[in-house]
């Protein structure tokens, strides 16, 4: 390799001359590269700047505007709990995260931004809710907010299936209730996408 780096190096009349110090044991891995400081000073237009409170905000992580307009109808603005999850913990850019929190902290709403983050990338979502009722709330809710953006919300429970051959089709915005087969945990509800436990 590096007489490969060399003669390419000279080829281009800028010579270099790479070393190794010291020896290598075992296959050699290299540390994932990620923008640091020295990187945003050098390319601050390449740097996403972090989520704040306000709904608007969201547009540097690819969320329409009009999804964007309607959470920002529906709620004043984004609290601690939901910041933490986008800014610390990548829930917008794709990383698995289990929430808990006291009822009414927002954990639903991190739910939501992932799963309709995915669902505008024309992907599916699920959501694995705990009673039947809530199921049916959610669904209500959902269908309301979601539904003159595109988006289908579709129940599954033990007692209601409103297309269960949609269930598997995506995009969608999925609620399921976990007795059903094969639907059991965040492991194997991964394969839709984001997975919420409420």
């Amino acid at each position: 390799m590096t007489r490969n780096v060399i003669d390419a190096s000279t080829d281009h009349r800028k010579p270099q001359h790479p070393t190794l110090r010291g020896s290598i044991d075992g296959a050699p891995s290299w540390p994932i590269l990620v923008p640091g400081a020295a990187y945003g000073a050098a390319f601050p237009e390449r740097i996403r700047q972090p989520a704040a409170s306000q709904v608007h905000s969201l547009e540097a992580f690819g969320l329409p505007t009009v999804l964007l307009d309607t959470w920002a109808q529906a709620i004043p603005g984004l609290n601690e709990l939901q910041l933490a999850a986008i800014n610390e913990f990548g829930v917008l850019d794709g990383q698995n995260l289990l929430v808990t929190a006291p009822t009414s902290s927002g954990m639903t709403m991190v739910g939501e931004l992932a799963a309709l983050q995915r669902i505008t990338d024309r992907r599916r979502a699920l959501f694995l809710l705990p009673m039947r009722a809530l199921v049916n709330d959610k669904y209500a809710e959902f269908s309301r907010k979601y539904e003159d953006l595109g988006v289908i919300t579709i129940r599954a429970t033990g007692e209601i299936s409103d297309d269960d051959a949609a269930l598997m089709a995506g995009p969608r915005f999925l609620h399921d209730r976990t007795p059903r087969p094969g639907v059991t945990d965040c492991a194997v509800a991964g394969a839709f996408g984001p997975c919420l436990i409420i």
